[in-house]
């Protein structure tokens, strides 16, 4: 009885550990989605409103969800109310910051992290076009990501599957 209770345990967790891996490329997918959906809002304040880039952050961070709001409401807080140094490093160190814990690649955060670098804050036109570049990068991102999960949806969730049962061969 312990056996068979051993071995439909071992059977469920490498099952879940093989979903559990799907999830996470899931979870990348839909942070790509969220971050396309970020420069667009920029790009539609900043080209249409001519918003500054601490304004939209204000404002883009209400609209958004954890941990995002909070990471655009942090840029704005350090660079508009404390003033701690130019709007580069500080969309730099709140986004370093706050998307520790996303499941996305180091090359995404990379672009997403240095996405202001070298801008001047009020030249509208240079933010416009940093903004189509960086929508640009993340676009063929999310598009990596969605063939990626094309491919790897079925091996990860009968991979766990079948690893659990020779497992469980195994160890009977």
């Amino acid at each position: 009885m312990l056996r068979l209770l051993g071995a439909l345990l071992v059977l469920v967790g490498s099952t879940g550990y093989g979903f559990a891996l799907y999830i996470e490329l899931n979870e990348g997918l839909i942070n790509a989605r969220t971050i396309l959906y970020i420069l667009d809002a920029f790009l539609s304040e900043v080209g249409f409103r001519r918003l500054s880039l601490p304004e939209c952050c204000r404002a883009i961070s209400k609209e958004c969800e954890t941990p995002y709001s909070q990471m655009l409401a942090n840029v704005y807080r350090t660079y508009e109310i404390e003033r701690k140094g130019e709007f580069a490093s500080c969309w730099k160190a709140s986004m370093e910051e706050g998307l520790k814990g996303v499941p996305m690649s180091m090359e995404e955060k990379k672009v997403v992290c240095n996405l202001f670098e070298g801008v001047a804050i009020y030249d509208l036109e240079r933010q416009k076009s940093i903004l189509e570049n960086g929508k640009m990068r993340m676009e063929n991102f999310r598009k990596k990501r969605e063939q990626e999960i094309a491919e790897k949806k079925k091996i990860y969730t009968s991979l766990g599957f079948m690893v659990g049962a020779l497992l469980v061969l195994i160890l009977i």
